[in-house]
């Protein structure tokens, strides 16, 4: 039985490699070792409106992750805005609202560069 945020999640996924998939491999959460370029989607923060029981929008975190080497910040700056668009052509209801430098954890002493992508979405 799937539910809404199966369905959301799926979108996501979906909409990413749809546009991207020749470009970057997606994966679905950080338990598995990724190859860059790729897309870590996290699982989302799930939002409720005050006064109501019921989730009304999920906050996605999405890792565009990339190789550490002298051009990892071309990179990156050439994969950020078509990974926005991705989200914003192919996502129902979904919006990118920021994107912040980080590093992404691949073991307890190593992380490769990323930018923390914010995917709000609502339901």
């Amino acid at each position: 039985m799937t539910n809404r945020f199966d369905d959301a999640f799926d979108s996501l996924t979906l909409g990413i490699e749809t546009a991207l998939g020749d470009v970057l491999r997606v994966y679905r959460d950080g338990t598995q070792p990724v190859d860059p370029p790729c897309a870590v989607i996290a699982p989302p923060q799930i939002d409720f409106e005050a006064y109501d029981n019921a989730p009304t929008g999920l906050t996605f975190t999405l890792y565009l992750v990339v190789q550490p080497d002298d051009r990892m910040m071309s990179r990156l700056f050439d994969l950020i805005e078509p990974v926005s668009n991705a989200v914003w052509d192919n996502v129902p209801n979904a919006a990118v609202t920021s994107a912040s430098p980080a590093a992404y954890p691949i073991s307890d002493t190593s992380s490769l560069p990323c930018y923390q992508i914010t995917v709000e979405m609502s339901l």
